[in-house]
């Protein structure tokens, strides 16, 4: 643009975005002093250009200043964009943990699968904010992107509670989508599970649609049932197993826990029977003894008045000893407190024998009985508690045939297939068979009751059935060989009989 009062010449240039306008002033001939143009009629000028908006006053005297160069006069405010919300998930998987065999395949320990139990926080939303619309140099506004908040979404497994997602129950947690999440406690396996596909954890249920095969470990907190055949494997379910097909030279277990609860309460209850009466004469001797040395085998002595009876009681001890440190490998598959406990009761034990002949201040033996006491009848009630809280809990161990394999159940065991060969078969409750089905060999102990179609085998093959001495046992077809225990007594079958009904041993 020309300006023929001043002689001058004008440019102005606005960057693409509007926010910049940039001035350049270039006098056309030689002028006067005061024939250059006033910072008022610059402003005029920009303003005639539409450019109100970000005026900056100081650089406008610099346009005078450099004719020919382009000065920045005018500065919009740039929108601010919105804080975007972020979403922190607060689970995620390890990697798969492996060795090498000697022929160099890969053997998988269990498969590092991401679990959470009920109440624990999947996720959360920290929440952003929106932003701010700028201004251009021509005063019109400019919008900000729009702050969109982010939603979450859950299914059945999860809830939002304070922009947090939580689970509602024990299981795999999975993310839907962006933004959705659930938890699930089944876990399906398609096809064969071998060395190469690794052993399983899971602190739901487990759903096999093909078969275990040789050297196989499952472990789930609730049910497994395998569609396929299970060959070689060791199973361990938490309420129940079912087998569509067979299964071969394999252990499976059902209720663990309250089978542990039951066998370490009867321990417990044997120890705090047996040693009663030594707290009891201690509690009457060492508080007149105060620094006196003694030693708790003279104690003894004095509660047991004969050596055999004495040795008796230490046998009892160390057994008792020895039944907690068996149950201790079998815990570390589920029950991380109860092996805590059993731990603590086991060295309880193991301090009691290691004790009995070191003299001490009686005031400080008494100290560390009434101590061992208090924990020993604490471990009890908690055992205790734990096995009143399964014992109504319907647990099933569900099989189509199997053939020498072992099956322990907390509950009870069903056949509803075909047949079991030399198999062993421990249930609290009652072992049934549906009809049709037939036992060969083996043993079959029961807590409550015996149900079957046929036992035996024409040849005379032997087999035991056991159960308690108020239980019953109902067999139609008994072969030769087979024998029935109820309580202390017991029957051996030297023929085929029908239609077998015994209560109780009275019945024996």
């Amino acid at each position: 643009m020309t300006d023929s009062s001043t002689g001058s010449y004008w440019e102005v240039k606005v960057s693409n975005n509007n926010l910049e306008a940039y001035l350049k002033f270039s006098p056309l001939t030689q002028t006067e002093e005061g024939a250059f143009p006033s910072l008022e009629e610059l402003k005029e000028f920009l303003k005639a250009k539409g450019i109100i908006y970000g005026i900056i006053e100081e650089n406008l005297p610099l346009v005078l200043d450099h004719p020919g160069e382009f000065i920045l006069v005018a500065r919009g405010i740039e929108p601010v964009p919105p804080v975007p919300d972020e979403l922190i998930t607060y689970f995620e998987s390890d990697d798969v943990k492996y060795s090498m065999d000697k022929l160099g395949h890969r053997v998988y320990y269990f498969k590092s699968l991401p679990q959470v139990t009920k109440g624990q926080v999947l996720a959360e939303v920290r929440r952003g904010k929106p932003g701010k619309n700028g201004v251009d140099i021509f005063g019109k506004p400019i919008k900000a992107p729009a702050y969109v908040p982010l939603k979450l979404k859950v299914h059945k497994g999860a809830e939002i509670k304070d922009d947090k997602v939580i689970a509602t129950i024990n299981g795999l947690p999975v993310r839907i989508g962006n933004a959705g999440f659930d938890v699930q406690n089944l876990l399906q396996l398609d096809g064969d599970l071998f060395y190469k596909t690794g052993n399983y954890q899971f602190i739901g249920s487990i759903k096999v649609n093909g078969n275990v095969r040789e050297n196989v470990l499952i472990k789930a907190e609730g049910s497994v049932e395998v569609f396929g055949s299970v060959e070689s494997a060791k199973i361990y379910a938490g309420e129940s197993f079912i087998a569509r097909k067979n299964i071969i030279n394999s252990e499976i277990t059902v209720g663990l826990r309250p089978m542990l609860a039951s066998k370490v309460n009867a321990v417990v209850s044997d120890l705090v029977e047996n040693l009663n009466p030594l707290i009891l004469l201690i509690a009457q001797l060492l508080p007149n003894l105060k620094d006196t040395p003694v030693t708790l085998f003279r104690i003894l002595q004095l509660l047991y008045k004969k050596p055999d009876e004495l040795r008796l009681q230490l046998e009892k001890l160390k057994k008792a000893y020895q039944r907690l440190v068996e149950c201790k490998p079998e815990m570390e598959a589920f029950w991380s407190e109860g092996l805590e406990k059993v731990t603590t009761i086991e060295k309880i034990v193991s301090a009691l024998l290691r004790t009995i002949s070191e003299t001490v201040p009686a005031h400080i033996l008494q100290q560390k009985i009434n101590l061992w006491w208090h924990v020993l009848t604490e471990g009890g009630k908690y055992f205790q508690t734990e096995e009143k809280m399964f014992a109504s809990t319907p647990y099933k161990l569900t099989v189509y045939s199997g053939q020498n394999a072992r099956f322990n159940v907390y509950g009870d065991f069903i056949l509803n297939g075909k047949s079991l060969y030399q198999c062993v078969v421990n249930a609290s409750g009652v072992v049934f068979g549906e009809s049709g089905t037939s036992v060969v060999g083996g043993v079959l102990t029961a807590g409550k009751a015996v149900a079957l179609d046929e036992v035996g085998a024409p040849i005379g093959t032997g087999m035991e059935i056991i159960v308690g001495k108020n239980g019953t046992v109902k067999l139609k077809k008994v072969y030769p060989g087979v024998v029935v225990k109820i309580g202390r007594f017991q029957k051996i079958f030297k023929e085929t009989e029908y239609q077998v009904f015994l209560t109780g041993e009275k019945d024996l």
